[in-house]
C-alpha cells in the first residue's frame, strides 16, 4: 500500500532519526551489508515527500547531500557529493542513471521488482527490492530499507 502524502503538510516532526539498511548480492555471490543512521530534515510538498541527509564520511573523507523523494509509488534518491547519482525505484519498471564517481562515470539501470510501505502514525517503513545492471549488464541483486521516524521514538 502507498502511503498518501497529497496533502500539504508535514506528516512527521521536522527532524526525523532516519536509518537506510542495503543488502547488495552481486552476479558472483559476494555480499555486502550497509546500514547508516542519521538525522533527516523532512517535509512534504506538492504532495511529495521529502527526507534530506547527509551521508557520512568515507574513508577518502567526504561526504555526500542525499534526498529522498517520495511521490505516488515512485521513490527517487539523489546524492551530491564523491558519488553523484540520481536513482529511480517504481515497481515493475526499469530506469537509467548515470553513476558518476572521482574516477569515471558509468551507465546503470534499475529494475525494481518490489515496493512495500508501511505508514503508522508517525513513521514510515520502505523496503524495495531491485536488480542493478552497469554498462548493461548483470551487476547485482539489491534490498534496500528504509525507516524514518521522529526523533522521540524508539527504532
Amino acid at each position: 500500500m502507498i502511503p498518501d502524502f497529497s496533502y500539504g503538510e508535514v506528516f512527521m516532526a521536522d527532524i526525523v532519526h532516519l536509518t537506510l539498511t542495503g543488502r547488495q548480492r552481486t552476479e558472483e555471490g559476494e555480499e555486502t551489508l550497509t546500514e547508516i543512521t542519521v538525522e533527516s530534515e523532512c517535509y512534504t510538498r506538492a504532495g511529495s515527500l521529502y527526507l534530506l541527509y547527509q551521508e557520512p564520511l568515507d574513508q577518502n573523507g567526504s561526504a555526500a547531500k542525499c534526498c529522498i523523494k517520495l511521490k505516488d509509488s515512485v521513490l527517487e534518491i539523489t546524492k551530491n557529493g564523491a558519488v553523484r547519482t540520481r536513482m529511480v525505484f517504481q515497481e515493475g519498471k526499469e530506469y537509467l542513471t548515470d553513476y558518476a564517481t572521482p574516477y569515471g562515470s558509468m551507465k546503470m539501470g534499475i529494475r525494481t521488482k518490489k515496493m512495500e510501505f508501511l505508514r503508522e502514525d508517525e513513521r514510515l517503513d520502505i523496503r524495495m527490492e531491485y536488480s542493478l545492471t552497469a554498462q548493461g549488464e548483470p551487476f547485482s541483486h539489491c534490498i534496500m530499507e528504509i525507516m524514518a521516524h521522529p526523533l522521540s521514538k524508539s527504532t
